[in-house]
């Protein structure tokens, strides 16, 4: 009993607990009614993450969405609870009222500004979560070109806890862009700025007056930095090319080997359950071996990224050959060596998930397979794609391209529990499918019996994505489009 009563209190106490580095800043006061609500808020939404029953996470995103109305209305300055009850109203996919409350959070950063008595908008503090994955750390490639092509003249800081992050190498080469404070201290007397001046743009990015969706923002960026034929901004440093040859001999790979990187997505890194909010951006290894079987047989190697958590190759499946490399799983395995491989191969073979921001970076080619096809994504105009399939639960017919760009709901659903909602399934991408795209990517070319098929469907796409106002950059796969050129275009069967 006397455990339980602690537990308790320990609870109570964390949820009176204060509102950070908002009390260091002057004549700005957070209630206790509004931390409680927040905090509330929060282990709710963080407890709806065990449920797989889409009417539970339904309920208790209502009763968060409450608390978080009521800590800004307890505290109406409190940008991260604006932020929070704006990505909440995102994830239930009402994404207009939802962008609508993340904007308004980001225009309250001038008033409380004034209201503490500092000058409005002379810094920008990149969001924390930056650090802790390694897609965040890859945005920053994206606000640092967005910072060039409009001319911000302000400094751009990021407060970055070095074991919270998640790859300090690949931060460290953002180093000449924006001021990356690590030490514990200086964080600390910094932290009542970042308060105020702090930008949530791991979720919306400005665009003149207004703010859009962070992969819309990012896209744009991207197409208008190739428009322009700029250069990538990261060029990998000596000490890094060093010991990717000293890897390299390591393993085999003679200096004119070349070599793929590729990433399939799992469940492992970040603990999810099956079937859980973010499990639709996963697929099985056991797809890929066509793949990987085909680079080898062209002469290539293979280097399969990610983490130890990941399902071991079959090497048996492979092709028989040392040219394949389970480097997620292998004691070589280095933050360096991820961002020295990411940064020299060929191409880069993965999912959305972040280890593409490394190639992408660099100026590697990218073939994205697998992904969900979002407004805004993928954000690279040179990249190759194939998204998985949409099928109808109800029908179970695949959706054409008309009935997936002009679904302002679908194009904007981002987890299973959205497309629950509009009563979708996705199914990977069948194995013939990721080698075709692969070789697209590879060869910039296709082989096709019919290419006009190809084209048509294509030429289908951009126009649905001009019309749509999608912002999806990149080239959707040939191979995919004429295969599934009937359903992507509702023809006859």
């Amino acid at each position: 009993m006397r455990a339980y009563s602690l537990w308790l209190l320990r609870v109570y106490q964390w949820l009176l607990r204060g509102a950070g580095a908002y009390h260091d800043v002057p004549n700005i006061k957070v209630s206790r009614v509004a931390v409680f609500n927040f905090q509330a808020a929060v282990v709710i939404w963080r407890a709806a993450k065990f449920f797989s029953n889409h009417r539970s996470i339904a309920y208790l995103a209502g009763i968060s969405e409450w608390l978080f109305r009521n800590a800004t209305k307890s505290a109406p300055l409190w940008i991260h609870a604006h932020r929070g009850l704006g990505n909440l109203i995102l994830f239930q996919g009402r994404h207009e009222e939802g962008l609508a409350q993340l904007g308004h959070a980001e225009r309250l950063r001038n008033k409380l500004a004034k209201v503490a008595g500092w000058k409005e908008d002379t810094k920008v503090f990149l969001p924390r979560g930056c650090c802790s994955v390694l897609g965040g750390i890859g945005m920053i490639d994206g606000y640092v070109k967005h910072k060039i092509l409009t001319g911000d003249p302000r400094p751009y800081y990021l407060l970055a806890d070095p074991i919270a992050t998640a790859n300090s190498i690949f931060l460290s080469y953002w180093s000449d862009y924006v001021t990356i404070v690590t030490d514990p201290t200086k964080i600390a007397e910094l932290a009542k700025f970042e308060a105020v001046y702090g930008v949530g743009w791991m979720t919306v990015m400005p665009r003149g007056d207004t703010y859009v969706h962070v992969h819309r923002g990012i896209s744009a960026v991207q197409r208008q930095w190739s428009k322009e034929s700029r250069s990538p901004l990261l060029l990998l440093r000596d000490e890094h090319r060093d010991l990717l040859v000293k890897y390299k001999a390591k393993i085999g790979m003679a200096e004119k080997d070349w070599y793929i990187c590729l990433h399939v997505r799992s469940h492992g890194f970040h603990s999810e359950r099956r079937g859980g909010s973010e499990d639709i951006r996963n697929a099985p290894i056991e797809d890929y071996y066509s793949l990987i079987r085909d680079v080898v047989a062209a002469g290539g190697w293979v280097v399969r990224m990610g983490d130890s958590s990941m399902p071991a190759l079959d090497m048996s499946k492979c092709g028989g050959d040392h040219r394949v490399i389970d480097f997620a799983r292998s004691f070589d395995k280095s933050a360096a060596l991820d961002v020295a491989l990411g940064a020299s191969c060929r191409l880069f073979v993965g999912h959305s998930s972040g280890f593409h921001t490394i190639p992408h970076a660099f100026g590697r080619p990218c073939c994205m397979v697998n992904i969900l096809l979002t407004a805004g994504f993928p954000w690279h105009p040179d990249d190759i794609f194939v998204p998985k399939k949409y099928v109808s639960v109800s029908s179970g017919a695949a959706l054409s391209l008309a009935q997936l760009m002009s679904s302002t709901n679908i194009l904007n659903a981002d987890n299973i529990f959205q497309l629950a909602q509009a009563e979708l399934v996705l199914l990977p991408n069948e194995p013939d499918e990721l080698v075709e795209a692969m070789r697209e990517a590879l060869a910039a070319q296709t082989n096709l019996k019919n290419p006009s098929v190809a084209d048509e469907v294509i030429k289908e796409f951009d126009r649905l994505n001009q019309t749509y106002h999608a912002e999806i950059s990149g080239t959707l796969s040939s191979y995919y489009a004429a295969k599934h050129a009937n359903t992507l275009l509702a023809r006859e069967q």
